[in-house]
């Protein structure tokens, strides 16, 4: 299991765990801190046990100071995953030294709920688990100790056995990544053979990040989603990780979110120059939604529900007759390229030192990126020629998505507001792979930045930009579309 996590957003990829006869691995052990500028990146190996299709987990973090910072019962392969018991999921930790000693440590806590002979069925995690005497659980208790109760009836299942809880100490770095692994065996019957930098709204506080590698050098290529084309492996992968908080005096925290866009197109300028203005940010953002040197845009609605979104979430834009870009009805396939995207939103338990909530969310996603198959795909949607007989090849691909935070709504009558915008270069012809590591407005001044902007400005930038409005649900849920603003 992985969990890659950045301060207010983190990454977390559990991979299942795998057979070795006769042996029981003990997970139990804190591990000291990676090296610096790691990321903190959770996996477990993936399952290899017969007949096993579905495993589920539930995730916890905590702080320095033993606070929970957020957790996930439920988290199941087959919705998080490759189905067969590898999963991805991205959530936060908490960067601040709350224990006043050296370091921010943070506790990730594995828990094992159940194998399973068929996908989980969330209205009864009993069906198709695998029988309790039948394999020894390695993982089966939570971060307090007590034993894993696998469908929250508040009573413990057999299953516990006894071990656990599978727990691993890191260090939570401000705007840099951890490393972080779970290696689990399990023993069965032999007849079943974003550390990001906030930014200070006000009263309003948010976090964000895209990454594409774990080193700013672009040598380690972030590998999470698994891609068919590629023997469902796990393939190159685009992190974006929001998480924002109103504070602890608001009643809640409305995350304000756009579809996320990746654009490709031919010539022109595709990414904004180190140190770039808002003039400049906002006059690409208006080239690439204006067609013209723009000829694919997809978009992926982070808003339309956690898990695996197998394309179902997509958007196909392309040129119109005018010239201008419309949406492609049918849409075209664009899995070669775009293999799977995610989505992971919940709330943080964070409290001030009176108890009180922080209302802090966090809305995160993955997006598989397998850029080799750019030039197959422009071939399959018609070909191009760069001698002028045809359409032009494309030669950059750049994501595009904007958002911010509230406790009462965007103001209408504010003169400025802020909100964040990513415009991050992922691919050029020449260069290939060009995204790496962009935390918000980091000394690069490349990608992810903080802009103030007119009411108007944040919900009208275009196609790309559609205001979405999410909220909490309760911890352990996921966001929800707002009922008030």
């Amino acid at each position: 299991m992985k969990i890659r996590s950045f301060s207010a957003t983190a990454v977390a990829c559990l991979t299942g765990a795998a057979l070795a006869a006769g042996l029981l691995g003990a997970c139990a052990d804190s591990a000291t801190p990676d090296e610096p500028g790691r990321k903190m990146e959770i996996s477990v190996s993936p399952l290899t046990l017969p007949n096993v299709l579905d495993a589920c987990y539930t995730l916890e973090v905590h702080n320095d100071a033993g606070a929970l910072v957020w957790s996930q019962e439920h988290v199941c392969s087959s919705q998080f995953g490759n189905g067969l018991g590898a999963i991805t999921y991205i959530g936060p930790c908490d960067a601040t030294d709350n224990d006043e000693t050296a370091g921010t440590h943070n506790t990730v806590t594995l828990a094992l709920e159940n194998l399973y002979t068929q996908t989980a069925d969330p209205a009864d995690l009993t069906a198709g688990a695998i029988a309790d005497d039948e394999w020894d659980n390695p993982c089966g208790g939570y971060f307090d100790g007590s034993p894993v109760d696998p469908d929250s009836d508040d009573v413990a299942g057999p299953n516990a056995d006894g071990h656990g809880p599978c727990q691993l100490v890191y260090e939570c770095l401000e705007n840099e990544d951890v490393l972080v692994e779970f290696n689990l065996t399990i023993m069965r019957d032999a007849n079943q053979g974003f550390f990001d930098i906030a930014v200070n709204f006000e009263d309003i506080f948010c976090s964000s990040k895209v990454d594409c590698t774990y080193d700013e050098a672009g040598a380690d290529p972030i590998e999470l989603l698994h891609n068919p084309g590629a023997g469902n492996g796990r393939d190159q992968t685009v992190v974006v990780g929001r998480a924002c908080t109103a504070g602890a005096d608001a009643t809640a925290t409305f995350l304000h979110v756009s579809q996320t866009a990746i654009v490709c197109g031919h010539n022109g300028e595709t990414a904004p120059i180190e140190g770039a203005t808002l003039v400049e940010y906002l006059s690409i953002l208006a080239a690439l939604g204006s067609g013209g040197n723009t000829q694919l845009v997809v978009q992926f609605d982070p808003a339309s529900g956690d898990g695996n979104q197998d394309q179902d979430n997509l958007t196909v834009w392309g040129p119109g007759t005018g010239g201008t870009l419309e949406v492609l009805d049918p849409a075209p396939d664009v899995s070669a390229v775009f293999f799977q995207n995610a989505n992971y939103s919940g709330t943080e338990a964070l409290t001030d030192e009176l108890g009180n909530s922080y209302n802090k969310v966090y809305l995160n996603e993955a997006i598989g990126f397998d850029y080799s198959q750019i030039v197959a795909l422009q071939q399959e949607l018609g070909g191009c020629n760069d001698d002028g007989s045809g359409a032009p090849c494309w030669n950059w691909c750049t994501l595009v998505a904007q958002f911010t935070a509230s406790d009462a709504g965007i103001p209408a009558d504010a003169t400025v507001y802020p909100s964040i915008i990513q415009l991050v270069p992922l691919w050029t012809s020449d260069a290939g792979l060009v995204c790496t590591q962009h935390a918000l407005d980091s000394d690069d001044g490349q990608g992810v930045q903080t802009f103030y902007l007119a009411p108007a400005q944040i919900t009208g930038l275009g196609m790309i930009s559609a205001d979405i409005c999410m909220e909490s649900a309760g911890l352990g849920e996921p966001l929800q579309t707002c009922s008030g603003p």
